[in-house]
């Protein structure tokens, strides 16, 4: 009786194994890899549609490594096992070297995205998937949720289409955790002028 309970855990953990495998692949996988080639700059090719972002204040390279320390911890478990550690810091650097040094992706404010975008102004980088050769473009947005949300929201998230995920306060520049989720306030009411 104790070796088929055994077996059970098991089973159900290898199955919720390959659940999280396949959920990764559908979360990563969107449009982006579609469209490999970002623009290299954040300027918009319909700035009408787009309000004009904070002036850029770069993070030092000791910034950038302050800031990965404080976001280390609060990585899921689902991004550690899928990911090497030295994987995941290389994300979390580009993340960090590409939003404004007086804003934090994982608090509930403003947090827009300075690096690379592709042709509708979604925010992209470029990394490397385990098990997949060569480098991907992928979402910004997508990135970030499978690193950082709860399961619940993850969850939420992959039931959706495969493209970037809208924020809530509509622009798509905007890489701050809280935007991406769908119960989430707008972020947008703590913009800087």
């Amino acid at each position: 009786m104790r070796s088929s309970r055994l077996c059970l855990c098991c089973l159900a953990g290898v199955l919720c194994y390959i659940g999280l495998k396949i959920g990764l692949k559908k979360l990563l996988s969107g449009s982006a890899t579609s469209n490999p080639k970002p623009t290299e700059h954040t300027e918009p090719k319909e700035s009408k549609d787009l309000q004009s972002l904070p002036e850029f204040k770069p993070r030092s390279d000791e910034e950038v490594t302050q800031v990965v320390d404080t976001w280390l911890p609060r990585v899921h478990q689902r991004a550690r096992e899928f990911f090497t550690h030295e994987q995941i810091r290389d994300v979390l650097k580009t993340l960090a070297r590409n939003t404004d040094s007086n804003s934090d992706l994982l608090e509930e404010k403003w947090s827009f995205w300075y690096g690379a975008l592709d042709e509708h102004n979604e925010a992209t980088l470029t990394m490397v998937k385990p098990g997949v050769a060569g480098e991907s473009v992928t979402h910004v947005n997508r990135v970030l949720t499978f690193i950082f949300a709860s399961d619940t929201l993850f969850e939420q998230m992959i039931q959706l289409p495969k493209e970037p995920f809208r924020t809530s306060c509509g622009d798509q520049r905007c890489v701050c955790l809280a935007c991406i989720s769908p119960t989430a306030k707008d972020c947008m009411d703590s913009v800087p002028d």
